[in-house]
């Protein structure tokens, strides 16, 4: 079974220095459980974002399977994540 996490994308000055921030808990089973709560908790995420990038906004919102960040992974390898 796939299982889908919240990615976040932080935007900076360049995409060189865009921060990754990814959420582990909770698990979905289908990426339209993740969008749904994705949509429902908008505002917590925001909160997150405001935590731990205070200088920075939310470019995007992913719903990302393990092999989907893996790949992310690998194109990013030599920048910060």
């Amino acid at each position: 079974m796939k299982f889908f996490f919240i990615l976040m994308i932080m935007i900076q000055n360049s995409p060189d220095q865009d921060n990754l921030y990814l959420i582990e808990d909770p698990k979905f089973a289908t990426a339209n459980e993740c969008l749904h709560f994705v949509n429902r908790n908008v505002w917590a995420l925001k909160s997150v974002q405001a935590e731990k990038f205070p200088s920075q906004e939310i470019e995007n919102v992913y719903c990302i399977t393990k092999e989907a960040l893996d790949k992310v992974i690998e194109d990013r390898k030599d920048k910060s994540i």
